[in-house]
């Protein structure tokens, strides 16, 4: 049976007392078995058992995950440290050593101040004089072998007619006419029987100085492995001087020690590139501190923010030299998965969907427990020198956050991930709503006021936010878990509050907030207003008209909602049965939405083609639609113009409709039921209140109204009505003002004549 509600059932009130003082907690509220499941997944440590933490945005299932994981991290031991340093063997393959947490940026701090240290000794050592006076002793030696073997070979070359000399290009035999030496002028100016007989004096000496050159004692190479054997002497003396310090505090971690002696053997074997101070040979010996973690906080926790395959594995960058890019060990840079090791990464689990390639190379690190990072790809014209670093082991516990069916989606289009993620977190949208209940609520609000330093909020405040909340949830006897809604909302009356020179925020300035923020935002609902004002939108809101009624939908834009009325219509002729939803017809009619007209079709069937097949059909309409419709909330509305339609009677203009309809013909809950009255209220107030106006509802939804003052107040003073209805045959009746007898009997009337015609024909 169609009932009335009071003003008192549209609205619940907050409980608490004028005395109530509110205690600022940091307890997690609502979110019990989402914590359970959080603990149970750090704690545990079976390989490959990730976890997915679900929730609707704002709940806090991000933040409440970075809390747990921080509270557990810090009783964890801090992982070990990461450094990369030239592999002097293979360069392209650079090493990865681990050291203790902390170790790591100090290891190369003091690498970098030793290699600085040793830059200046090789250059001090071999300019100062000791060592220019050691260099002398071995050119002078050389130099006296070098004249030793010019003189010998000048005596096997001299004859009247040549001799030898120095040229630009060594020595060479040249030719000699009284006693000097020929210029090439003077030669070629010589008549041609005299300069045939010099070659051949010439040739004759430079057989001579051939066979002589055989016999010398002076060796370029030999000059040359001594001045380097004196460099590296000197050299390996201020290396082992600079690297003491270094093999003092480090040669109990053995890669460390290695690396040490390699670099040693690496500068002696390439001294000379090191004198010449070449900027690239110096960075070899750098050490590049990759992954640095502070021993006294624990395991790391790390939130991804844009998620890349390089911000996952980490990247090497590239420097541009002499035409080409070129890269060495410096230039690696740490991913997530490496500040993450040995402790928790948190990745918004919606941006794997369309990342299969971050998604492979997640899967593949989590499966082999090691990091490697991507190598360089071909750029074009520049040639690019190819690093491929040594991997990285990996430990660590991955979490996804994501709305709640994000676990479906991924299991569905990845074959692999219920093997990787085998644990979930589900965090409730809204709580129960009891007197306790909104006591420890309000402590979590406060809490937030005194974290903020917000002005203090008085009861009447801390009232009108659970209530609120109760708005938020869609529930009189729920309170909402998206917390940061009322954290804005609290900013904001706080700010009005200030503004005003108030010392408390009360609920006025909560009220002022909301009226505020709906006016910022309700810009595309004062247009269709005054569309409709206008008449360019049509709707009766008073009378009566057949095959015609008043649906509520709502729209959303953003962060707003709002509930408006649009008119079905219905039409029916003489067919086979059919009822035929125009908007499916046109594909602006999403899946439900046509769910919602195929149950009218089987409803009719059910109810009046049991001794007869059904002789017409029907056309459905949503009249001035011009996007998609979803949602199965106004097939009770639909349904009633069908029935208006086939039997001929008239439909009450004055009341618009919402609920969705099942086969049996009972009224079900829809969502929005706020926004759909408040926006037939509007429409209402904008073409001039009636007092016979207001909206039939299911009697499910009672619960779900915590309605504005502007409609509560319209209900007390009888000027709008809020009806519930539990079955089709109850609402028809209520708006066509028949007995659900007669009305049951006219459309019965109406179909036998559809079918007496049908046979006819």
């Amino acid at each position: 049976m169609v009932q009335e509600l009071r003003e008192k059932e549209l609205y619940q009130k907050g409980s608490l007392k004028q005395n109530f003082k509110p205690v600022p907690s940091r307890q997690i509220i609502g979110q019990k078995q989402a914590l359970e499941a959080l603990n149970f997944a750090v704690n545990l440590s079976t390989p490959n058992t990730h976890l997915v933490c679900l929730g609707p945005k704002g709940v806090g299932r991000t933040s409440l995950t970075l809390d747990i994981l921080h509270q557990f991290a810090e009783n964890k031991t801090a992982p070990q440290d990461w450094v990369y340093v030239a592999h002097f063997k293979e360069l392209l393959h650079p090493k990865a050593i681990a050291l203790p947490a902390g170790q790591g940026l100090l290891f190369a701090q003091k690498m970098a101040h030793q290699v600085d240290a040793l830059k200046e000794d090789l250059k001090t050592s071999f300019s100062d004089e000791s060592y220019q006076i050691q260099l002398a002793h071995i050119k002078q030696k050389y130099t006296a072998q070098k004249q030793a073997d010019f003189n010998r070979l000048g005596d096997a070359v001299k004859s009247p007619y040549t001799t030898l000399s120095h040229t630009s290009n060594g020595i060479a035999v040249c030719p000699v006419k009284d006693g000097q030496i020929l210029a090439p002028e003077l030669f070629n100016a010589l008549p041609l029987e005299e300069r045939k007989f010099l070659l051949s004096e010439m040739k004759k000496a430079q057989v001579r100085l051939e066979k002589a050159l055989t016999s010398g004692t002076f060796d370029a190479e030999e000059e040359n492995e001594e001045i380097l054997a004196l460099q590296s002497r000197i050299a390996q003396k201020r290396i082992i001087k600079r690297w003491a310090v270094l093999h003092k505090n480090y040669d109990y971690l053995p890669e460390i020690k290695n690396f040490l002696e390699e670099a040693e053997k690496y500068i002696l074997e390439n001294l000379t590139a090191f004198t010449a101070h070449e900027e690239n040979t110096w960075r070899l010996l750098a050490v590049n501190p990759f992954i640095n973690n502070d021993p006294q906080k624990g395991a790391p926790v790390v939130a991804m923010g844009r998620l890349t395959l390089a911000a996952l594995l980490g990247k090497i960058e590239r420097v541009q030299q002499n035409g080409s890019l070129i890269s060495d060990h410096t230039l690696i840079q740490a991913g997530a998965l490496h500040q993450a090791n040995g402790g928790f990464l948190v990745i918004e689990g919606k941006d794997l969907l369309n990342m299969p390639l971050v998604w492979q190379a997640l899967k593949n690190a989590l499966y082999t427990h090691k990091i490697q990072i991507e190598s360089p790809i071909d750029e074009g014209i520049f040639a690019v020198r190819t690093l491929v670093p040594k991997a990285i082991p990996l430990d660590v516990k991955v979490i996804l956050v994501g709305e709640p069916n994000l676990y479906y989606t991924l299991a569905t289009k990845e074959e692999d991930f219920e093997e990787l993620f085998k644990l979930q977190a589900r965090f409730n949208e809204k709580m129960l709503r009891t007197s306790i209940s909104e006591k420890e609520y309000v402590n979590v609000l406060a809490d937030f006021m005194t974290h903020h330093h917000l002005l203090p909020f008085d009861v009447s405040a801390y009232n009108r936010l659970t209530e609120f909340g109760a708005r938020l949830a869609q529930d009189q006897q729920g309170l909402s878990l998206r917390l940061t809604k009322l954290h804005d909302l609290m900013h904001e009356a706080n700010f009005i509050a200030q503004k005003k020179g108030c010392k408390k925020v009360s609920f006025q300035e909560i009220d002022i907030a909301l009226h505020q923020r709906e006016n910022r935002l309700s810009y595309a609902r004062e247009e269709w207003l005054e569309n409709v004002k206008r008449g360019l939108l049509k709707l009766n809101l008073s009378g009566f008209a057949t095959g015609q009624i008043n649906a509520l939908v709502v729209h959303e834009l953003g962060a707003f909602q709002f509930g408006r009325p649009s008119r079905v219509t219905c039409r029916v002729r003489l067919g086979s049965g059919n009822v035929a939803d125009i908007e499916r017809e046109v594909s602006l009619g999403g899946t439900l939405h046509s769910k919602g007209v195929l149950i009218l079709g089987a409803y009719l069937s059910a109810k009046y083609a049991q001794e007869y097949s059904l002789a017409m059909d029907a056309s459905l309409v949503w009249e001035q639609s011009y996007s998609e419709l979803d949602g199965d909330s106004a097939s009770s509305a639909e349904l009633y113009a069908l029935l208006s339609a086939i039997g001929d009677i008239p439909l009450n203009q004055s009341i618009a409709v919402t609920g969705s309809v099942n086969q049996m013909g009972e009224i079900q809950a829809v969502g929005a039921v706020n926004d759909k009255i408040e926006g037939f209220f509007d429409t209402c107030c904008a073409l001039g209140l009636t007092g016979k106006q207001g909206v039939l509802i299911p009697e499910v939804s009672v619960k779900n109204l915590m309605l504005s003052d502007r409609v509560r107040e319209a209900v007390r003073n009888k000027k709008f009505h809020i009806w519930t209805v539990q079955t089709i045959e109850e609402g028809f009746a209520f708006l066509t003002g028949l007995t659900p007898a007669a009305a049951d009997k006219k459309i019965k009337e109406a179909l036998s004549h559809y079918h007496y015609l049908a046979k006819k024909a």
